[in-house]
């Protein structure tokens, strides 16, 4: 349930923190992801993705597929990889656009991280946190503009 505690803050380099957003129109926010155009924002309570203006603006709202959203990540050809309790899983999509499911089988995934393409290849490697097994999924993935083909590299892996 969103709280009218929800915030989203901002710290500056000298240390000064500001709230840049305040109030439960941000739905409990668990993921945030910087892009050429912003800040991005996942929700948990809502499903939503949203962008935030430099004035804390909510703007670019958008309920995703599958809720319970946990984690964002820009990925190299600009679209985002969030977290889904839900869905147990990835999603992958165009901010404004659609959302698939890409990566299946990730029961509670949280924060996730990527690197930058691995040797010589296309292929980044993409960490999702799993909170509820004290554990992390490793994929090697491919990001192409309408699909991401994913490897798990975890070997306890489904």
């Amino acid at each position: 349930i969103p709280e009218e505690s929800d915030a989203i803050y901002r710290v500056e380099p000298d240390g000064r923190v500001h709230t840049l957003a305040q109030g439960n129109e941000l739905g409990r926010p668990s993921g945030i992801a910087f892009a050429e155009d912003g800040l991005w924002i996942v929700s948990f309570a809502t499903g939503a993705l949203y962008r935030l203006t430099d004035e804390g603006e909510v703007v670019d709202r958008q309920t995703l597929p599958a809720g319970s959203l946990d984690g964002i990540i820009a990925l190299p050809d600009g679209r985002f990889a969030i977290g889904s309790w839900e869905a147990r899983g990835v999603l992958v999509g165009e901010k404004r656009g659609e959302f698939t499911v890409e990566i299946r089988g990730v029961e509670g995934p949280a924060a996730i991280a990527i690197t930058k393409p691995v040797r010589d290849s296309n292929a980044s490697r993409l960490f999702v946190a799993l909170p509820l097994f004290d554990g992390v999924r490793v994929f090697e993935i491919e990001s192409h503009a309408s699909t991401l083909a994913a490897q798990s590299l975890s070997p306890d892996a489904e």
